[in-house]
């Protein structure tokens, strides 16, 4: 069967997960998204530490630039003033804004409703808004509603079922009619019931057919022997049967093995794995630098040259003399850069600029109260004022006259009728209620037909249950079939597996199938298998051929040999300071010297300068101030704003013409333009002395003629054309190129403070939504508890409140008395006992407690031990072990 073949895998091994943490995928897929992790790659600038100089001229700009810009620094005087100057009750604006806090004052707006209230009102209790309050109430009330329902209950005079009702008998009979069930309850009964003669042609040809195509007289047994159980060929054929048979082939699998779990660790796949996992590590392939160990020599020639780069770009060192001497230097406060300053600092003030501003704002300004601008105001406050808005609708509140209910109002009338006939709902009324209404005659031939259909196709009359049987609990048959379904019970049959052994793990260390995968893993196993070389002992003769031939060549490669002579004469030579070479070398170390090349600034800075004021410096510096003004700038053309009479074209105006030649003549691009059109082009004769050295020395300094050694030149250190190449290399070195960017790389710089982040955040506080819209429940609110808002709803609350409602029923109901004998009470008592669980059970209970007496030679007792015997697996085999060997 396929269901038990697949019983234990169906029951607790399917859809059981699999952690596949450290499979050859998911560290195959950790290592490309580490490889491909985002962020890994881009650091952000935050992680890279950056310090800047305190002293710094940006560092210095910037605080400049803040204290200029600080709203705190701006506002400081302007706060210390306006708490020293004091305005007198009197003054207009005062007087206006009492004004018109009185307008605006809710409490004054509500002050005379207020005293309304507090008046008080007297309310008869006949008047006809009371007692129309109370009609309301009763019809709108569901104790009211229910109370003749509840009185009526127990006291209902009708018929004594439901077969007495003609009205309900009609109803029923009219169901059954329109009844889709009941209308094909025929049908379905004859549906299945189908009758063919026996000798028809086509169920003749149909048995033959079956017969032919049918396996029943396939086997035709010729003859029937009977053997001994002892006899050799029934052994033979019975070893031949279990050595054949499938079953017996898969008995251990099926009974014991089968859907025990296997640990993988260790077999074959899982080695394999794990030595595919090795092989494709990029860990172990690609090794970091820093694993491998390298030393430097202190003295080799790139380390010397970089401790010389390096104290030449030492800022440090560079601004260690400059630092030093800008603490001892002392500038007069007259001097001309200092004035400048002053006088940059008073143009670029913004409270200088807004000064005139802030003094007019203090003067204050005066306006009378019939201004034109006063009356505008007043007029349009008066034409937004929901007050005077209302005013009419509220004085005129309470003075309708109207009629004394809605059918004396003629249009009110008419209104209701012209509704009633576009109402779609009394149009359609009518037909709602006849719709569900079907009367057919019960002779028709339709009913009739259909009513036998139905009893030919419906299923009522399909079964017949022929005799019924009463059996007494203690009989031999019932006591057989208890015991043969007990026997072929598979609950019972695997009650033991489903209470104590399903769901309990099994170890498979040390079964059969463990120990043959370990065997098979260590026959298989790759690391036994092949044996690293240097396990292998061996040993080579010292003075054989190869180890003479290793040793010359280890003389040969070794480095400290090769450098010993060098090593031992570099100390003992001397060299003359007046030789070419290094007289070039100082001069050379000169002109390189960024200390020697910005001396002659520094000297001139450290003596000063005096600049009067007729200098034509000064002057020209004036003149500059002047132009990139921008007050003065636009000075002219504020004061022609409105005054200026144009041309009808640009080219009509000399100015504009004018002005137009002179941007040409300053435009950067205009003068440029011939340059850039021209600096791609250049003409050199080619019998030039620079052209032919450089031709020569390219070709010394290429590869081209390497091998084609055709002449020898023979050079001065201090050659033109030597100094030339050179110049021509370093010029043309990528490396010098980009030896500034090579200790640049990599620096992060921290933009926070910079003027493009505090403008952003400045943009982003100022577009921000959050600071924009204010949530309302920041805004305190006050309602005044006697306000017509309130009082309205405190009423509703009470209208609207459960517990005042059923206060009057809650009272009653514990007050009424229903006597024991009362129909209902009877009525539910006999239906408790119906119902009732334990009365149901009571004959059980007692019987059982009474017991029962069973002899060992009763009937049932013996029918029950041959029925075991016969369903038992021991004793079926007991007779098949003890012919075994006879």
């Amino acid at each position: 069967s396929d269901n038990l073949y697949r019983q234990d895998y169906n029951f607790w091994q399917k859809g059981t997960g699999w952690v596949p943490i450290g499979s050859l995928d998911v560290e195959k897929a950790k290592k490309a998204a580490e490889a491909l992790n985002e962020h890994g790659y881009r650091q952000h600038p935050d992680t890279f530490k950056f310090t800047s100089v305190p002293d710094s001229i940006n560092m210095v700009l910037a605080a400049s630039n803040t204290k200029q810009l600080s709203d705190l620094n701006y506002k400081k005087a302007g706060e210390k003033i306006k708490h020293k100057y004091t305005l007198d009750n009197e003054y207009p604006p005062f007087v206006q804004a009492k004004v018109n806090a009185q307008l605006l004052s809710d409490q004054l707006y509500k002050k005379a409703w207020n005293k309304t209230i507090a008046k008080g009102h007297d309310i008869r209790a006949d008047a006809i808004a009371i007692v129309a309050a109370k009609a309301s109430r009763n019809i709108a009330s569901n104790y009211r509603y229910k109370e003749a329902f509840e009185k009526e209950k127990g006291k209902h005079v009708g018929f004594r079922s439901l077969q007495d009702d003609p009205k309900l008998v009609h109803s029923m009979h009219i169901a059954k009619i329109q009844s889709d069930r009941e209308y094909k309850k025929d049908y379905e009964k004859s549906k299945t019931k189908y009758h063919s003669p026996m000798d028809m042609v086509t169920i003749t040809s149909a048995k033959k057919s079956q017969e032919v195509a049918s396996n029943i007289n396939y086997r035709h047994q010729i003859h029937n022997y009977t053997y001994m159980p002892d006899a050799m060929s029934v052994v033979l054929s019975k070893n031949m049967m279990d050595i054949q048979s499938d079953n017996n082939y898969k008995m251990d699998y099926n009974n014991w093995f089968k859907g025990i779990g296997w640990t993988p660790i260790g077999s074959l796949d899982v080695e394999k794995a794990k030595k595919a996992t090795q092989i494709a590590s990029e860990n172990k392939y690609r090794q970091h630098p820093a694993t491998l160990e390298f030393t430097s020599i202190p003295d080799s020639l790139e380390l010397v040259l970089a401790k010389n780069n390096a104290q030449i770009l030492n800022k440090k060192l560079y601004t260690e003399a400059w630092d030093k001497d800008k603490t001892k230097i002392h500038i007069m406060p007259d001097s001309p850069e200092i004035v400048l300053s002053k006088s940059n600092q008073i143009n670029m003030s913004e409270k200088l600029y807004r000064s005139g501003w802030e003094k007019s704002k203090k003067k204050g300004y005066h306006l009378m109260p019939d201004a034109i601008s006063i009356k505008a105001a007043k007029a349009s406050r008066d034409i937004a004022s929901d007050y005077k808005y209302k005013q009419a609708y509220e004085k005129s509140r309470g003075k309708h006259i109207g009629f004394r209910s809605l059918q004396d109002d003629p249009k009110l009338v008419h209104f209701m009728q012209v509704a009633k006939l576009q109402s779609d709902r009394v149009y359609k009324k009518d037909y709602e209620k006849f719709k569900t209404k079907y009367i057919t005659p019960l002779d028709m031939v339709s009913i009739t037909a259909a009513k036998q259909s139905q009893a030919a196709v419906s299923n009522i009359y399909y079964k017949r249950l022929i005799h019924n049987y009463i059996t007494p609990p203690d009989s031999m048959s019932v006591a057989l079939a208890k015991n043969m379904m007990n026997i072929q019970s598979d609950n019972l049959y695997k009650s033991e597996y489903t209470e104590c052994m399903k769901g309990l793990g099994w170890v498979p260390i040390g079964s059969l199938e463990n120990e043959k995968n370990k065997r098979a893993s260590n026959i298989l196993c790759e690391k036994k298998y092949r044996q690293h070389p240097e396990k292998f002992s061996f040993t080579i003769d010292t003075q054989s051929i190869p180890m003479e031939l290793a040793k010359a060549n280890a003389k040969i490669m070794d480095q400290n040999l090769y450098k010993e002579a060098w090593e031992k004469d570099k100390v003992k030579i001397q060299v003359m300071p007046d030789t070419p070479e290094i007289i070039l070398a100082k001069v050379n170390q000169l002109n390189m010297s960024q200390k020697m090349y910005k001396q002659s600034m520094e000297d001139a800075k450290k003596k000063g300068y005096d600049l009067r004021a007729d200098a034509i410096s000064i002057k020209a510096a004036k003149a500059s101030a002047a132009i990139a003004s921008n007050y003065k700038y636009k000075h002219a053309y504020e004061k022609a704003r409105g005054k200026h009479v144009g041309f009808r074209s640009l080219q009509d105006d000399p100015k504009l013409v004018h002005c137009m030649q002179v941007a040409k003549l300053q435009s950067d691009r205009e003068y440029k333009k011939n340059y850039e059109k021209s600096k791609t082009r250049y003409h050199m004769p080619l019998d030039m002395l620079s052209i032919v050295a450089a031709k020569k020395s390219q070709e010394v300094a290429t590869n081209t003629n390497y091998r084609r050694l055709i002449h020898h030149f023979t050079y001065l250190p201090d050659a033109i054309d030597l100094d030339r190449a050179r110049k021509m290399m370093e010029i043309q070195s990528e490396n010098t190129y980009k030896a500034d960017l090579q200790w640049l790389k990599g620096i992060g710089w921290s933009p926070i403070g910079s003027l493009d982040v505090e403008k952003a955040k400045k943009s982003t506080e100022i577009a921000s939504d959050k600071n924009y819209r204010q949530h309302p429940a920041k805004f305190k609110f006050t309602s005044l508890t006697d306000s017509v808002e309130m009082v309205l709803a405190m009423a509703n609350t009470e209208t609207m409140k459960k517990n005042l409602y059923t206060k009057d029923w809650e009272k009653d109901k514990i007050k009424n008395h229903v006597t024991a004998d009362s129909p209902d009470i009877v009525q539910a008592k006999a239906n408790a006992l119906m119902y009732s669980n334990n009365k149901y059970k009571l004959d059980w209970e007692e019987s059982k407690k009474k017991g029962y007496d069973l002899r060992a030679d009763a009937i049932s007792i013996k029918a029950a031990k041959s029925s075991t015997n016969i369903a038992s697996d021991y004793k079926y085999k007991t007779g098949y072990r003890k012919q075994l060997g006879h």
